[in-house]
């Protein structure tokens, strides 16, 4: 009987054990990486992929390993590449539609910041900013053109946003001509969304 007593009394000190040891051997996606990359959550806008854990993108990582090591050959050590790895959260019917904005191809993080931001959608820079790295002979595009300096007008269909490229044409992919938004066929269909003759 004293060694099934003994056994007994010793399993719940087992099991005690195991939980303060187990969660030490845990993978690194229970690293806290904000430790040494805090600047990572400071903008007004938090990437709600963070709250899954670094590993969830950056699986390719040893955090564990300072300083860190890739296990594969992807830029930071992303599990997959972009736009695929954005797949995972994001649905993909958003970015393929009949018309695809060449931005999705060059990889989401060209105008988005994969962590956070201070700008809506968690944009790299202020909207127009964003559209201009790559169609800077659109600065002046028609009307809607304004002078540097001139407070950005507000966009009649999203109160609050600013007035931009991206209230008129999709910034990932449409089934209309041009990227237009509202499912226009034409330019007088996408200006009627707004202006009513």
């Amino acid at each position: 009987m004293k060694g099934k007593t003994a056994l007994v009394l010793a399993l719940p000190v087992v099991f005690i054990m195991l939980l303060l040891v187990l969660p030490a051997l845990s993978p690194a996606a229970e690293l806290d990486c904000t430790k040494c990359h805090e600047q990572l959550t400071k903008g007004k806008f938090v990437h709600k992929a963070l709250d899954m854990g670094c590993t969830t993108c950056h699986g390719g990582i040893d955090a564990a390993a300072m300083p860190h090591k890739k296990k594969n050959s992807r830029a930071r050590g992303l599990t997959s590449d972009q736009p695929e790895l954005c797949y995972g959260c994001h649905d993909k019917g958003n970015f393929t539609k009949k018309n695809v904005h060449a931005a999705v191809a060059m990889g989401c993080t060209g105008c988005h910041n994969p962590h956070s931001s201070d700008m809506f959608a968690l944009l790299a820079n202020k909207p127009l900013q964003v559209c201009l790295q790559c169609h800077a002979d659109s600065a002046e595009h028609g009307k809607h053109a304004r002078p540097s300096g001139d407070k950005e007008p507000e966009d009649p269909k999203k109160p609050g946003r600013s007035f931009y490229c991206g209230s008129c044409h999709a910034p990932h992919s449409s089934n209309t001509p041009l990227l237009f938004q509202f499912d226009a066929q034409s330019v007088t269909g996408l200006c009627l969304n707004c202006h009513k003759y």
